[in-house]
This record gives structure tokens, sequence and C-alpha cells, in this order.
């Protein structure tokens, strides 16, 4: 019976999650080529713009991802002309909220360096690619109308006037990541 109860135990238990990159982290994986969605190949560190670099991870078939796709969007529309912008998934997407480069991610070496456990999360690199913000695009991950404060904005409008943010870790709200399993 103890045998049996702790195989339960054992499998129950969630499994070792990488550590959640800290601000003042170098971008992971920079230089590392990685498939898109559309077949392409980028480098992270090759998407940066003038102002730095946000990459967001994202979920299929998660509610607090759909609840965030416009915020997405108005991001890259507010921000993309400065901040290269690109989406890590799992598994592929049919289009990405802001028509941006979309990472598959099928390894889970991404979500790995990155420490993810919630979609959507953000992460906002200054022009040297070191991490300025990471966490929820806003206050509010139900409802963009109710949101007060706007951490990734908040973020990117530092970031690109050369500033440390005023909040630079929010905690991110969404569904659970995990790297695919036996990788």
């Amino acid at each position: 019976m103890r045998t049996l109860l702790a195989a339960v135990a054992l499998a129950l238990a969630p499994a070792a999650v990488a550590q959640p990159l800290q601000t003042g982290a170098a971008l992971p994986l920079a230089s590392q080529s990685f498939a898109t969605a559309d077949g392409q190949t980028l480098t992270l560190g090759g998407a940066a713009k003038s102002a730095g670099t946000m990459v967001v991870f994202w979920a299929n078939r998660c509610a607090w991802a759909d609840r965030n796709a416009e915020r997405l969007t108005n991001l890259v529309t507010t921000f993309g002309d400065r901040f290269g912008v690109v989406v890590v998934s799992s598994t592929p997407l049919a289009a990405a909220p802001g028509e941006v480069p979309v990472v598959v991610d099928g390894t889970g070496a991404l979500v790995r360096a990155f420490g993810v456990q919630r979609a959507p999360q953000a992460f906002v690199f200054n022009a040297s690619g070191t991490l300025a913000y990471t966490g929820a695009f806003d206050d509010s991950p139900a409802d963009a109308a109710a949101a007060r404060k706007h951490y990734a904005a908040d973020a990117l409008t530092a970031v690109a006037a050369g500033q440390t943010p005023a909040v630079a870790t929010s905690e991110a709200f969404g569904c659970i990541v995990r790297p695919p399993a036996g990788q």
C-alpha cells in the first residue's frame, strides 16, 4: 500500500520547473535559430529593433490568451516600430495577435530558458538585450476595460525612453505552461 501511495504522490508531484528569468538577465538563447509558424527561421536577438525586443509566451485554446489578444495587438500597433515582437507558442497558431512572428517552441527550450509558468506572459528587453520587465500586460487579465495599471505598455514606454520601468515584475495570470515531457 505504501508503495502505491508513494507512486501516486510522485505522479502527482509538479514537474521541475526552471526558475523564472529575473530582471537584469540577458535575453536567453538570443543567437539560436528557431522555426516560425510560417516556415521561416529567426533568432530572438535578430528580432530586436531600435528600443529592444518583447517576447510574449502564448497558449492555444486558452481563454486567458483569448482575453488578451486585443491587448497584444494594441501593444504591437503602438510599439512595434521600436520593439521587435515575437510570440512563442508550444504549438503552431493559425495567426498571432498583431500579426507578429510566432516561434513554435515544440521542444520547450524557450519555456525552460525563460522559466515561464503561465501564458500569456510578456518579457521586455532593452536594446542591449537586458530584461527590464516581465509579467502580465496589465492588472486586469479578465477585463481590459477594468485595467488601471498597464504594466507592459508602461515598461515599453520607459525602456524606449532609456529608463527603468517603475514596475519591473508583475505576476502573469493565465493558462499553465509546461514544456513537453521528456524534453
